[in-house]
């Protein structure tokens, strides 16, 4: 398992939509490894007694994720509170593993400007955006040389 962690503080604008996702063509492509929907940074709906006490994610990289020794790990979020933005974090990472290809859900990108959708405020309904997430979607595939 992978964990990645935040630090405590800064606003959390009542959860959102977050992915973490890799790129292997320096920025270009990235596909979607994890989804926090709905209540990122929140243990449940702040209107139902949800907190923001979550600033660790740990998920399990897919199996068949190829190696590389330079990709991009990104952070992608949409706030569920606040003015219409679009959050994103990148780091440099390797992966060990073999050559090969994987194929998933490309990133979601919005509130972003021009030719990008809106995901409105959510106004208490956690579901606003969410078809973007999980039905409106693209697949994409990377492409990795390896990396031991």
């Amino acid at each position: 398992p992978v964990t990645v962690s935040f630090v405590a503080g800064g606003a959390t604008h009542s959860g959102g939509h977050c992915e973490f996702s890799v790129s292997y063509d320096g920025g270009n492509t990235y596909v979607v490894l994890h989804q926090e929907l709905r209540y990122c940074f929140y243990t449940a709906a702040p209107s139902a007694g949800g907190v923001d006490t979550v600033r660790n994610f740990t998920f399990t990289l897919p199996a068949n994720l190829p190696g590389t020794d330079h990709a991009i790990f990104a952070w992608t979020w949409v706030n569920a509170v606040g003015n219409r933005e679009f959050y994103n974090n990148c780091g440099d990472i390797a992966i060990k593993g073999s050559a090969g290809s994987y194929t998933g859900k490309k990133v979601t990108i919005a509130n972003y400007g021009a030719g990008y959708p809106v995901i409105p405020e959510f106004l208490g309904n956690y579901e606003t955006g969410i078809s973007y997430y999980t039905t409106n979607i693209t697949q994409v595939t990377v492409t990795g040389a390896g990396y031991s």
